[in-house]
This record gives structure tokens, C-alpha cells and sequence, in this order.
């Protein structure tokens, strides 16, 4: 994603919405630079403001914090070494002592003041849970925390893995720590309309054993890393509760949704990926957020699996759907609707509960139409338009007839593999993945007694590839070429 070509540079992982003022907010770091950036996003989908931020060494900045008056910057002794690109380590960063921790407060209302520095023990920071200002001017931020020299090249050297409070005084120049929870954790997440706000809850995943075979460079987890349980935080009343799955399941990363707009902050549901050891397969659990050691109100079996790290966001929705077929739950009737993954349910507390997997983005990318004539005579009338108008006809799969050399069966399909150098050179010249979705393929099968005409849609294509709008044009040929199948 470009924002329609505002984006100077890049952004690291964890952008955050502001539900205050719409406004997203980034951090960028590229181990050339002699800064850091800061990118709003506005409500209207473009760059509205960048901040460079003069940092040493070349930090990398996996994530931030936000508030009502600061971003929260940590510049950590995880910095960009050329030992490491010489060692061909896929990310190019390592523990380097020399290099002072600290954390640094840019004010949001005066960007081009300068960011106040406040010197830290050494130690890492993946992922925050959040931040914000507390009555006496003080920022407070709760983060996962990894004591002492922690080398991302390596994964080793790391002390105890905790959940912690870190209060900011800008007025006295110190930072006090605070320690939350000592249980190994990752993956904080609290309910995101109080992001840079107060918070009173916050969900995280046990994690288990932590090392170079478990986490890569990057931050990323595999399953071996998480535990078989899920946390939720009360930070007022200072009380855990823990929902456990099993154990030989892995639970990942925990999303609250709210259950309506206007809910209080633990009024919904938190929903995580678990993989199912029976099955071998993801669940998607949701968990009622007030009842959360309880059995999970609704489980939806996923046909493959999912990695834990995998990161999602939720949101709540007031669309309704109609249903068509009834399954059983233990927790009451679920209805699905055909051709749409969705389900509904009743809560125990009596709330109407409704799942659904929206599939509005695949439907776009992918453009389906219907032929009058059958699969082999639509795929005889589009060869021949393809040689007719000078294109290159590069090849036919019938994909049926070579699964029936298998032994297998398939309705018919065919491939069809087609394109114009002319056209097809410049785009790739200009994004070499492109060469991935090129030449450009039709699918011709049949369906139900009808012949259908399938191919991924020009925009999503020049979108995915960030073409400009003439080198889009190449691509739209296909448009009008299957219009006229269309019409047969």
C-alpha cells in the first residue's frame, strides 16, 4: 500500500489509529538513514505529515507507542551491523552495547520540537501493549519487556520475558519501571478504541520457549514459541485470568472486538487462532471477554493451519444476513449461509452473535463471467481472438484430461496462458513480481451446467503491483477480450 503515492519511504509493523482524530500513525527506519520517521496517515487515505527523527547507528524500531500528546519512540541497542551482512543473517541487526537505550517523547502538537530522551537499563522491546498521559503530565506505557542484552541476530543473551509498566516523568527526567507480570508473554493487545487513552484490560499469549529456533530475526513466532493459553490483564484491580485450550494446543495472538460501538472496554469478544492438535487444523476461538476463563462461546473450524504469529485486527459490524442451513454448537444453533462462511448464536447472556468470513476482497480480485457456448467451444473462440489480434498464445492446460491421466476426476478446466510482449515487458521492467501474475491466464470451467470465464481483475492486479495508470492499461486488454466470450 502506496496511499495513493503520498508514502516517502516504507513503514514498520505496527501502524496505530487514533479513533480520536482518524489519523494513523507510523514509524519508518532503514538502516542507510541517519533518522527514523514518523507518517500520519489522515482519514482521507494520504500522507498528511512526516517527521524525521536524528537517531545514531541506525536502531531498529519494531514497534511504538501513542498518546493523546506524544508518540513514544525506543531507540534500543538493536542496531543495523555489517558483521551481520556478512554473515548473510537475513536481517541485518544485532545487540550493539555501544549504543545507549533510551525512549524518547516527540510531541504530537509541535512536531518540530525537539523528541526528549530518557536513558533506560538495557533491554528489548518487540511489541507495546499501550500508552497514554496520566493526570500528572507523566506518560505511562505498558510494553513486553526483555531484560538485558537481547541479540535479534541470535536470538540469545535475553533475560526474563515480562510484562511491563514504564511511567514517564518529563518533569523529573527519569523513567520508573514497573513490573505487571512476570509470566512470559508476547503479543499484547488491549481494546483498540482506547488506544493513546486509559486502559484498564489488556490480553496477551503465553509464550514458551523463546531461541533462535522458535523466533526468527524479524520478530516473527513460530507455533513452538506459544503456550497452550491466552491472558486476560486487569491492570486496576491487578488480577490475571487465563484461559487455557489444551495441552498440546497453541494459541496466538488475542483480538478484542467490542460488542457494540458504544461497549464498555471489556463488553465483547476476544477472538485468537488455536491450533486444533485433532484436526491438525486453526480454530477461530472467541472467548466472551467478561467470562474468560470459560469455555469458548463459538469455534470455527478452519480447513488448514494457521501460524500463531499470524496478526489480525477485528471490528465490530451491524450488517445481517440471511441463513440458510442449521448446525449444532454446545452453546446453541448455528446458522450458515450458503455460499458465504457465516454463522450465528445466542450468548449466554442472550446477545445475538453473528460470524461471517467476508470475502469481499477475493470476490474483487477476481473476475468471473458466464459463456454461452461450452468449455471447449469457449476455449476455440478465445484462442482464436488471441491469434487474431496478434497476441501470443503461450499455452493451453486442459486440466481436466491431466487429472484423468492420474486417475483423479475434475469438472472441466482449462488454462488459458496468453499476453503481448509489447505490453507485458514495461510492467515487469517496472515491478519484477509482476512477472509472478504474467502472462495473463483466463480459467475456462464448468459449473452447475454453466461455463464460466474466470481471471484476476486488471485494478487488483495493477494495485498489488503499484502500477501507474498507463502501465495499468496494459493489463485492461483482458476486459473487453472476455466480454465478447461473455456475449457468445
Amino acid at each position: 500500500m502506496r496511499f495513493a503515492g503520498t508514502l516517502p519511504g516504507g513503514l514498520a509493523a505496527h501502524a496505530k489509529l487514533d479513533h480520536a482524530t482518524g489519523e494513523l500513525h507510523a514509524i519508518a527506519y532503514y538502516w542507510a538513514w541517519d533518522h527514523v520517521q514518523h507518517v500520519i496517515v489522515g482519514a482521507d487515505g494520504t500522507v498528511s505529515r512526516t517527521t524525521d527523527i536524528p537517531v545514531a547507528d541506525g536502531p531498529m524500531m519494531h514497534d511504538f507507542a501513542l498518546t493523546g500528546s506524544y508518540v513514544v519512540l525506543f531507540d534500543l541497542p538493536v542496531t543495523f551491523s555489517l558483521d551481520a551482512v556478512s554473515a548473510g543473517l537475513k536481517l541485518p541487526y544485532a545487540w550493539n552495547p555501544a549504543h545507549q537505550p533510551r525512549v524518547g517523547l516527540l510531541p504530537r502538537g509541535n512536531p518540530s520540537a525537539a523528541v526528549r530522551w530518557f536513558e533506560v537499563d538495557p533491554c528489548w522491546v518487540f511489541h507495546t501493549l499501550n500508552a497514554y498521559d496520566d493526570d500528572g503530565g507523566r506518560v505511562v506505557v505498558d510494553l513486553v519487556r526483555y531484560e538485558g542484552a537481547y541479540d535479534v541476530s541470535t536470538l540469545t543473551g535475553h533475560g526474563p520475558l515480562t510484562l511491563d509498566r514504564w511511567v514517564i516523568d518529563p518533569a523529573a527526567w527519569k523513567v520508573t519501571q514497573q513490573r505487571l507480570d512476570d509470566r512470559p508473554q508476547e503479543f499484547p493487545r488491549t481494546d483498540e478504541r482506547v488506544t493513546g487513552q486509559p486502559h484498564r484490560y489488556g490480553y496477551s499469549a503465553v509464550i514458551g520457549a523463546v531461541g533462535h529456533a522458535t523466533v526468527s530475526p524479524g520478530g516473527d513466532f513460530a507455533d513452538e514459541a506459544f503456550s497452550n493459553a491466552l491472558l486476560k490483564h486487569d491492570l486496576a484491580a491487578g488480577t490475571v485470568q487465563v484461559h487455557e485450550f489444551g495441552r498440546d494446543a497453541t494459541a496466538g495472538e488475542a483480538v478484542f472486538v467490542p460488542a457494540s460501538p458504544g461497549a464498555a472496554e471489556d463488553d465483547g469478544y476476544v477472538m485468537a487462532y488455536v491450533h486444533n492438535p485433532d484436526r491438525g487444523a486453526a480454530d477461530l476461538v472467541l472467548l466472551a471477554a467478561q467470562d474468560f476463563a470459560a469455555e469458548p462461546i463459538a469455534r470455527v473450524h478452519l480447513p488448514a493451519r494457521i501460524p500463531s504469529a499470524f496478526t489480525a485486527a477485528g471490528s465490530p459490524t451491524s450488517r445481517s444476513y440471511p441463513y440458510a442451513r442449521l448446525y449444532q454448537h454446545k452453546h446453541g444453533p448455528y446458522l450458515w449461509r450458503k455460499g458465504t462462511r457465516a454463522m450465528s448464536t445466542t450468548t449466554p447472556k442472550g446477545r445475538r452473535l453473528t460470524i461471517t468470513e467476508d470475502r469481499t476482497a477475493t470476490q474483487t480480485d477476481v473476475v468471473t463471467k458466464l459463456s454461452g457456448q461450452s468449455v471447449a467451444g469457449t476455449v476455440a473462440k478465445l484462442t482464436g481472438v488471441i491469434t487474431a489480434k496478434g497476441m501470443k498464445l503461450f499455452a493451453v492446460i486442459d486440466q481436466a484430461a491431466e487429472a484423468r491421466q492420474a486417475g483423479l476426476t475434475l469438472r472441466e478446466t482449462t488454462l488459458v496462458i496468453f499476453g503481448s510482449p509489447q505490453a507485458g515487458t514495461p510492467v515487469m521492467a517496472a515491478s519484477p513480481l509482476a512477472a509472478l501474475d504474467l502472462p495473463l491466464k483466463v480459467l475456462i470451467w464448468a459449473d452447475e451446467g454453466q461455463t464460466k470465464v474466470s481471471y484476476h481483475a486488471p485494478a487488483a492486479l495493477a494495485a498489488s503491483h503499484h502500477l501507474t495508470a498507463d502501465l495499468a492499461a496494459n493489463l485492461a486488454g483482458i476486459n473487453a477480450l472476455t466480454d465478447a466470450l461473455a456475449a457468445s
